[in-house]
């Protein structure tokens, strides 16, 4: 019955708006009118919506066969974001919730838990998804948002290009490149309820080779508030130093990036009964080549990073490389191909207790991967591409994730597509290598990993349409069904008399099921001095899968951007979030505002409070042995000044 109500709803929405379509012919005059309405601010907007994520080159979004949303350095500025998680609250089909001061579950499509494990995240082609526990550690990636110039985010799978991992979304931070970033910038924030207090300082130059930028960032953010408003003094301060090298000349381009990020907060110890610092440290250099051709490019990408973090019952060290290849070519009129080759190394040491622990404590593992990708133009208005990654991994060796996808563009202004997929989540260090022990001295307890998990496998379908009629309004919607097989849980117990007596728990690839869902997104520039957007997402997730996932069904966000005047901004951001099934989490609404004051074109200020409909609200379980934290409700004022 979902599926034929589904089907309807479909085939009655596209009858629709093809009616509509009919009688929505663009001419270039009206392109032209519609673009010189816009101001300064949103013609850099309608430059940026091209997206190289879902086909790892650069394309419009009215061209790609996946459900893609991008977010801009306008968008993080208006929304008055200070942290990177908090950015992802723009995309329909993501899920973010805050845990405590330094941490959140995001995902894609739902599956969302503290440890959210389907979601490959980017920053510059560089993941940040650890193996540890397949999870991204957002505290170690609080970038200086000043420099970001616009993130991709791909809802659904991305596995046929960037491979294992990339099951539920891909999220790729792109930042600016060093010529973009000439001259100074002081930015400072004060507040209260979040940061405490927040310093980037950036020196953009020109050398013999290229360009430059210098920069630096100081972070404090503000304790975290339980049930009862009481501040759990999990301070969180963060300080980092990075440096951007690139160079363009001719048909070749080449970027060198190095960062090295610490990260330190509070924990609350069960077994000293007080706060203990944790410490995490992060460093990374990165080289990247492109050369254009006349029938394609070529590109080559390279980097290191260096992770260690000290947690309450264990401390990681982590080295991790990486090398990828890829070779775009376009030498026909109406195909093109692009392939490419890739290998990973990673190399971990664990320290754990003798109740908390991960046997063997050092483990050294390898990718190898290649992937092909083809796009074929027919028909003029038709373009079908099909692609697969092969991968080989320590865990489950051979693996292949294809995909299959199919563009229409009867218009330039009207697109649908539809998408076919399988992707696979490979197991992590801590699903076949962990070991724990609780419970009470009479009936111990067991967990345990289990070596011989296979991977988590998606197969995903995908129905889109896009519409964009002029240059001051777009629309887009997705639909999905997503079967899950495999999917890794701790298992049933069972009871052990000798020679270890307790009860045994054992990960199990034991769980499969469906979800589906849709995703709504629509901009409306109505004026120059005036935009709206709202976004809109329904997830529906079978029971089985449940379990694993604390996931609100409906999502909905309002974004309102006022130019009072040549000065003065005044912007909203409204969010709504439905109750968690099977949880005590309540819906709420959050209501972010702020106002700018452009006091000349280097100095600016802006002024704004966070979720001004509450004192403070709950979004995600409480962590194991802390109380239940709360956002709170906060205000900043930041200021900005550029020489």
């Amino acid at each position: 019955m979902v599926i034929q109500r589904l089907v309807a709803f479909i085939f009655c929405y596209f009858v629709v708006m093809s009616e509509v379509n009919a009688e929505s012919t663009l001419s270039a005059q009206n392109i032209i009118q519609a673009l010189r309405a816009l101001s300064l601010e949103n013609l850099s907007e309608v430059k940026v919506l091209q997206v190289s994520s879902a086909s790892r080159k650069s394309q419009s979004i009215m061209e790609t066969a996946a459900a893609s949303y991008v977010i801009t350095q306008e968008d993080i500025r208006r929304a008055g974001i200070s942290v990177l998680p908090e950015a992802l609250r723009l995309v329909p089909g993501v899920q973010v919730a805050r845990i405590d001061t330094n941490k959140w579950a995001i995902s894609a499509r739902g599956f969302n838990a503290r440890f959210a494990s389907k979601l490959l995240v980017m920053i510059d082609g560089r993941t940040i998804y650890t193996p540890l526990r397949a999870e991204v550690n957002w505290d170690a990636h609080n970038l200086l948002l000043e420099d970001v110039d616009r993130i991709e985010v791909i809802r659904g799978p991305g596995a046929s290009l960037w491979g294992a991992n990339a099951v539920n979304g891909i999220i790729n931070i792109i930042t600016k490149a060093a010529c973009d970033t000439q001259g100074g910038l002081v930015s400072t924030t004060l507040g209260s309820g979040e940061e405490k207090g927040i310093l980037g300082i950036r020196y953009g130059g020109k050398l013999p080779l290229g360009h430059y930028r210098l920069y630096s960032k100081l972070h404090v953010n503000d304790s975290a508030l339980n049930e009862q408003g009481i501040e759990q003094e999990d301070d969180w301060h963060t300080k980092q130093i990075g440096l951007r090298v690139d160079q363009a000349v001719n048909r070749d381009a080449w970027d060198i990036e190095t960062e090295y990020y610490e990260t330190t907060y509070q924990r609350f110890d069960r077994k000293i009964q007080q706060n203990k610092q944790i410490k995490a440290k992060n460093a990374h250099i990165l080289g990247r080549w492109k050369r254009e051709l006349t029938d394609g490019s070529l590109q080559l990408q390279s980097y290191f990073t260096h992770t260690q973090r000290d947690d309450l019952l264990y401390s990681e060290k982590r080295d991790l490389y990486d090398i990828d290849f890829q070779h775009n070519i376009e030498r026909w009129q109406t195909q093109s191909i692009i392939w490419g080759l890739g290998f990973r190394y990673t190399k971990d040491h664990i320290v754990g207790t003798p109740t908390f622990y991960y046997s063997p404590d050092r483990r050294t593992d390898n990718i190898f991967s290649a992937f092909v990708q083809h796009e074929w133009q027919f028909a003029e208005q038709w373009r079908l591409t099909m692609g697969t990654k092969l991968e080989h991994n320590d865990y489950t060796g051979f693996e292949v994730q294809p995909s299959v996808r199919l563009l229409w563009t009867p218009r330039d202004y009207y697109s649908v597509w539809a998408a076919l997929s399988r992707a696979v989540k490979t197991p992590s260090r801590t699903g076949t290598d962990f070991h724990m022990q609780t419970g009470s001295p009479r009936m111990p307890i067991y967990i345990d990993g289990n070596t011989t998990l296979e991977s988590e496998t998606l197969l995903a379908y995908e129905l889109g349409h896009r519409f964009q009629p002029n240059a001051r309004f777009s629309f887009d919607l997705s639909l999905f069904l997503h079967k899950y097989r495999d999917v890794v849980t701790v298992g049933e117990p069972h009871f052990v008399a000798y020679p270890n007596r307790g009860l045994y728990y054992k990960n199990e690839n034991a769980l499969k099921g469906h979800s589906y869902g849709t995703e709504f997104a629509a901009k409306w520039q109505i004026t120059s001095d005036f935009k709206v957007a709202l976004n809109y997402s329904y997830l529906k997730e079978q029971d089985v899968l449940r379990a694993e996932s604390i996931s609100p069904k409906q999502q909905i966000n309002a974004q309102i951007y006022w130019n009072i005047n040549s000065q003065w901004s005044w912007n909203h951001n409204i969010y709504y979030t439905s109750k968690i099934p099977d949880t005590d989490i309540a819906a709420y609404t959050r209501w972010d505002t702020n106002m700018g004051w452009k006091i000349s074109r280097d100095l600016n200020i802006n002024v704004g409070i966070r979720n001004l409909l509450d004192k403070q609200h709950r979004e995600f379980l409480p962590v194991s042995g802390i109380d239940a934290l709360e956002t709170p409700r906060s205000f900043y004022a930041k200021v900005q000044y550029r020489f």
